[in-house]
């Protein structure tokens, strides 16, 4: 197996990871908070919202850039 086939199973895997998780908090009275909670909760504070511009920025970078 190469490193470029681990690289992709290891990145699927966090995929499906994330999907699972998203999906736990959507149930009803579920205490796993959903990806929006979370970016909502970041956005409260002007360090969160540097975060968060932060996180868009790298995945812009390194994702859409090509």
């Amino acid at each position: 197996m190469s490193n470029r086939q681990i690289t992709i199973l290891i990145w699927a895997g966090l995929a499906v990871a994330m999907l699972l998780l998203e999906a736990l908090s959507r149930r009803r009275r579920s205490r796993i908070p959903s990806f929006g909670a979370l970016v909502t909760r970041g956005m409260r504070t002007a360090s969160g919202r540097v975060a968060v511009l932060a996180g868009w920025l790298w995945i812009g970078l390194h994702y859409f850039s090509r």
